[in-house]
């Protein structure tokens, strides 16, 4: 079984709500005080930047992470993005704070080989736990942050659309 991720994750502010509009995206509510707002493969497309991947991420194009450095000025917000087949995978995640880069990026995998992804052993320690527990999620006795948020529920990026109808 695959899956995967891409979106912003931050504490709700006009701002972002605003931006996710102009760009036909949702925002989720979200445990912890926080909002998800996924990139269908619309929105991508709304987004643009197209090839122009920001550093070695797989998912995140220089234009979206323009909108996510301008949006940290009124709060923290972060990128995050998630592969897997099977039993292995990668993540990715960077987080502003300000303006500026406050967290990352990271790129984590639990098999996957490649020069920049750091391998981990135990997946509680995958890019997206990292960048939750530095928005000060606890995984209380969940598996771990990815749970506890409830990023389990969806399986597909697209599929949060269809989960908000």
């Amino acid at each position: 079984m695959s899956s995967n991720l891409s979106a912003f994750v931050m504490r709700p502010t006009p701002a972002g709500r605003a931006w996710a509009t102009s760009v036909g995206a949702i925002v989720v509510e979200l445990p912890f005080g926080l909002a998800l707002i996924p990139f269908s493969n619309e929105v991508s497309k709304t987004i643009g930047g197209g090839p122009d991947l920001y550093g070695q991420f797989r998912y995140l194009s220089t234009t979206l992470a323009e909108h996510g450095r301008r949006l940290s000025a009124e709060a923290p917000i972060a990128f995050v993005g998630q592969e897997s087949f099977g039993s292995l995978g990668w993540h990715e995640a960077i987080g502003w704070r300000g303006g500026d880069v406050a967290f990352g990026p990271r790129f984590t995998s639990d098999g996957y080989e490649d020069d920049w992804f750091e391998i981990v052993d135990d997946p509680r320690d995958h890019a997206i736990n990292q960048v939750l527990r530095w928005f000060g999620v606890d995984r209380g006795d969940s598996w771990d942050e990815f749970e506890a948020v409830g990023f389990d529920k969806c399986r597909d990026t697209n599929d949060w659309y269809a989960r908000s109808l």
